[in-house]
């Protein structure tokens, strides 16, 4: 809940991270770290290109994608499919961003500081004055560096200049604007009908010499059954570790020593105020707020309740539905001073005097106070001892791992006895497994899977972190290569895919025949019934609307430059195949071209600009190609799609 006395440099400390994480998916960051710093990049990660003096790696584009995924940008299931996108646009402005810097351009201190401060205007103090240690914590917080993030602000300063160089003097001509105007305004009327290939599914019927004419005319690898893999796992379970640990008493004791000022406690209050705020008030309504307060101190001071009077009269949301009440606070300035000096120096259980600070008058009364105090050792031995085993059961999971799978390797018929020396766990897949199947207990552990699928049969995997608290690796006891499928394990599947594909030829050939009678002059209503629906008519249509029951209106975009009674079909959106006739057509009036005609030309200037920016940037990546400047590892590039293809 808001606090309205949190003290205002701390308001603005809460305040930054939220307003650097907007700022910095606004930004959409899609350089990769390293442009200025080649020290950055792990020199074990394996590139996927090299642009000028940086390079592309897998981490950098895995960490794009988790972003994308986190956010919720990118749904999981799609991440194989704009994998490429997303490496191409990395590869893109790294290029431009080389290009930039060759051409001259540069971003100065004053100018990194201007768009700093016009990004983030919340990091203004109330004196007007940058809050600099905010901006280095928000950034922090972030995980970045401060020279890092300024980098990258830099680098998309030069990118936005680079675009506004490639578009300097973009001109609509005057008919282009009256034609797109008129393109954009014209109006139709339809008669519409539809038909799915489902609706003819059932009247379809291939038989076995089609089926398996089509099995066998199929894409290479329509019809494959995929790799398996069997294999053992053997895990440590954080618990399981950790319930061999014992700690002495002495050695808790000593780490207590050693921690001691995390376990000083300041001196807290609890206290509940009444609050009338002045914020805005002229002098005369300051008064009156006074008055107002003088008189509920005096009915407090008086006896009566003063949660009631809180509830009734306090203008602080953030205590009045608790009768005024805020819960012990430390003596640190989370409440702005002249609040929490009362709150301090008030004898408890009084009511004090009227309080002035920037936000109103408040009457206070202190609940309760509690002394400055260290926590004794016996109040905190539990938690600190579960601390303690958790620092230790994480190395002591570590060392089990490592040393009965060095053992394993040398003793792989002894697998389930080295597991138990170690308290480690021990799980089949009881039979082979798709490289997308989750694992017994492990569930869909990808790294720990990836690694099953990548080494050789009978030998061990390296160890990954399968699950928060659980450290694994596996032995591969059995292999299924992936093979062309036979006719008769995909029969079904041959079946459909025929069904399907006919129902839909069918679907088409008979919206193609309703289509040529239409043409021919027959009645619309029949045509529908030939095809087995009802005619439909729309209401009147531009551009940018709607069919009912078919979606947008640019599906017949032929009929808004034909003449009416002409007919387009058949065709196919949103599943089913569509035949239309245009019933009636309303040219744009003139009247409204000079209101729409900014609009319009905005618009277009934005369009003519994108083409142009594309056909420059299309340019600068053909230069840099040319000289050698980039250089891409296709087989690298495959390789990660791959992966996220197994899976996805």
């Amino acid at each position: 809940m808001f606090d309205l006395f949190r003290s205002r440099e701390k308001a603005m400390k809460y305040l930054l991270t939220a307003v650097l994480s907007v700022v910095a998916l606004s930004m959409v960051i899609t350089l990769v770290p390293g442009i200025t710093n080649p020290t950055n990049i792990d020199a074990n990660d394996q590139s996927l290109a090299h642009v000028c003096n940086a390079q592309v790696t897998q981490g950098d584009i895995r960490t794009q994608v988790d972003n994308l995924t986190r956010g919720q940008k990118l749904p999981p299931q799609m991440v194989s499919s704009y994998l490429p996108i997303i490496i191409d646009t990395t590869i893109e402005n790294l290029g431009l961003s080389c290009v930039a810097l060759e051409k001259g351009l540069d971003v100065s201190d004053q100018d990194l500081a201007d768009e700093i401060r016009n990004a983030m205007p919340n990091l203004m103090n109330a004196k007007g004055e940058f809050d600099k240690r905010s901006y280095e914590m928000g950034v922090q917080r972030m995980g970045y560096t401060v020279p890092m993030f300024e980098e990258r602000m830099k680098q998309q300063i030069l990118l936005k200049r680079m675009q506004d160089l490639s578009t300097e003097g973009v001109i609509v001509p005057p008919a282009e604007v009256q034609k797109e105007y008129e393109r954009r305004n014209i109006k139709i009327k339809i008669q519409y009908a539809t038909m799915t290939s489902a609706s003819l599914a059932g009247t379809i019927h291939p038989s076995d010499d089609e089926l398996q004419a089509y099995f066998k005319t199929s894409p290479g690898n329509k019809y494959t059954r995929p790799a398996k893999r069997e294999y053992t796992v053997v895990y440590a379970d954080q618990d399981k570790i950790g319930s061999t640990l014992t700690i002495a008493d002495d050695k808790l004791r000593a780490e207590y020593n050693r921690q001691i000022d995390r376990y000083r406690l300041p001196e807290r209050s609890k206290v509940r105020h009444i609050l009338i705020l002045t914020q805005g008030l002229n002098d005369a309504d300051k008064k009156k707020a006074l008055d107002k307060i003088q008189g509920l101190q005096k009915r407090a001071k008086g006896g009566e309740d003063f949660g009631k009077l809180a509830k009734e009269f306090s203008e602080d949301p953030g205590s009045k539905d608790k009768g005024g009440v805020y819960d012990f606070t430390p003596h640190n300035g989370t409440w702005v001073k002249p609040f929490e000096d009362a709150a301090f120096n008030q004898p408890v259980g009084e009511v004090g005097p009227v309080v002035t600070t920037e936000f109103g008058y408040h009457v206070i009364e202190v609940m309760a106070r509690e002394q400055a105090r260290v926590k004794p050792f016996e109040e905190v031995k539990g938690v600190l001892a579960n601390e303690v085993q958790s620092a230790q059961v994480q190395d002591a999971m570590q060392k089990a791992v490592d040393s009965a799978r060095a053992e394993m390797i040398k003793n792989p018929s002894q697998i389930e006895q080295i597991a138990e020396k170690y308290h480690l766990d021990v799980v089949k897949t009881g039979g082979k497994l798709q490289a997308n199947q989750p694992m017994p207990v492990l569930g869909m552990a990808t790294e720990l899977i990836n690694a099953a699928f990548a080494v050789k049969l009978n030998e061990f995997t390296t160890v990954t972190k399968p699950q928060a608290g659980k450290l694994a690796f596996a032995k591969v006891d059995a292999i299924e290569d992936s093979r062309p499928a036979t006719f008769d394990e995909v029969r079904p599947q041959v079946v459909a895919a025929l069904t399907n594909m006919k129902a839909e030829q069918a679907a088409q050939a008979k919206v193609k025949e309703a289509s040529a009678k239409l043409s021919a002059g027959e009645d619309f209503k029949s045509v529908a019934k030939f095809l087995g629906t009802d005619a439909k008519t729309s209401a009147e249509l531009g551009r940018d609307s709607a069919i009912e029951g078919v979606g947008d209106a640019n599906a017949v975009a032929d009929l808004f430059t034909k003449p009416v009674g002409s007919v387009v079909g058949p065709i196919s959106v949103m599943g089913q195949f569509l035949v239309a006739k245009s019933i009636d057509r309303v040219e744009p009036s003139a009247d409204q071209f000079a209101t729409m005609r900014p609009a319009i030309v905005e618009a277009m200037k934005k369009k003519m600009a994108n083409e142009r920016y594309m056909l420059f940037k299309d340019s600068v990546m053909q230069h840099l190609l040319a000289k050698g400047k980039i250089k891409r590892n296709q087989k690298a590039i495959e390789a990660l799609i791959t992966a996220y293809l197994r899976n996805g």
